[in-house]
């Protein structure tokens, strides 16, 4: 009974630290903490799988692939989307199209993704989308000759406005180099999309 009266009363501090250094102890522990850690990794990539899931149908496909091609190109995304980088050397042209455009009034509706990139606020309705795809067959059968509509090359389920002759116009040569249009973007490259319509 000694015994046992004098193992209890050894100070907590030494039965801890006894106990820390058994080795079967000390396995628990990293085995605990890894499981944790692979835990809520898991969780984590499981709702950023879903939140891409969510983004609907487009250019990229709703798989686990698709997902991590898109993850990965987050590594390059701008930080501030508002704050362009200057133009590479050759890129072509070298200047807009539009010219100055009227300031935007109402606040800048959010958006997410990437491929694909949604609008998550301020939708527009049923009835514009279907005024926006009037415009556009209104647009092809106006200028035939220079514009034809089919599937979106980029998007894959959209509505999309094409060059009926996307090849260079000859007086306006392009430049050589890396930076040359057609080589932007090898997937489309020369179908001359214009616009496209998202489906959802």
């Amino acid at each position: 009974m000694a015994a046992v009266i004098d193992h209890r009363s050894k100070p907590l501090s030494e039965i801890l630290a006894a106990t820390i250094k058994s080795p079967k102890i000390t396995y628990v522990c990293y085995a605990t903490v890894v499981c944790a850690l692979v835990l809520k990794v898991y969780r984590t990539v499981k709702d950023d799988y879903q939140e891409f899931l969510a983004l609907g149908p487009g250019g990229t496909p709703s798989t686990f692939a698709g997902y991590l091609r898109v993850s990965y190109l987050r590594l390059f995304t701008l930080k501030d989307p508002f704050q362009p980088p200057s133009l590479a050397n050759g890129c072509y042209p070298t200047s807009n199209y539009l010219g100055s455009l009227p300031q935007r009034s109402s606040p800048r509706p959010e958006v997410a993704g990437i491929a694909p990139q949604r609008q998550v606020s301020q939708k527009c309705s049923a009835q514009l989308h279907s005024e926006l795809r009037g415009a556009l067959h209104i647009l092809v059968k106006t200028h035939p000759s220079i514009l034809k509509e089919g599937n979106s090359c980029f998007e894959k389920h959209g509505l999309a406005l094409f060059l009926s002759d996307p090849s260079p116009d000859s007086d306006t040569p392009l430049p050589s180099g890396p930076a040359v249009p057609s080589q932007l973007n090898p997937t489309c490259a020369n179908t001359g999309e214009i616009c496209h319509l998202h489906a959802s």
